[in-house]
């Protein structure tokens, strides 16, 4: 996993992450990905960052890999190297969060597996302020849940 704080990294390692690459003290962190793998890549990488960090994460996508561009936070029309794809016979794919239905079906699947996410904080929601500001912060691993 990436991200440009080292706190939200060692705490994604508390929670089983194997490994994680600060972005901003690592730059060219698809170089580490091949290191961490010894020269295999990522079969998949899950990018979020949108068109500032799509170049990194298809550079060291394993043969056979998967891109899987999930949203935009830097903005969309980032360039994916074809070469990349191409000379490992990858592939990417845009996920779409989806509709209603989808969301239904997910949380039955959620709730038949008892799968449990990960909540950072609960906040009653008379202080929505403050979790607007956590949220705004990105200082956050997981949900914020407002309370009643």
């Amino acid at each position: 996993m990436t991200s440009s704080s080292d706190e939200k990294l060692a705490r994604a390692k508390a929670l089983g992450a194997w490994e994680g690459i600060n972005y901003r003290t690592t730059p060219e962190w698809s170089k580490r990905v091949l290191e961490l793998t010894n020269g295999h890549g990522a079969d998949v990488v899950v990018d979020v960052g949108g068109k500032n960090t799509l170049a990194q994460s298809s550079k060291r996508l394993a043969w056979y890999g998967t891109l899987s561009v999930v949203g935009g936070l830097a903005g969309y029309d980032g360039e994916i190297p074809a070469v990349d794809l191409v000379m490992k016979r990858a592939r990417a794919q845009g996920i779409y969060v989806g509709s209603r239905a989808d969301y239904l079906r997910m949380s039955g699947f959620i709730a038949a597996h008892g799968i449990k996410p990960v909540v950072e904080r609960e906040i009653p929601i008379a202080r929505y302020e403050e979790a607007l500001k956590l949220l705004e912060s990105g200082s956050f691993v997981g949900k914020i849940v407002l309370t009643c």
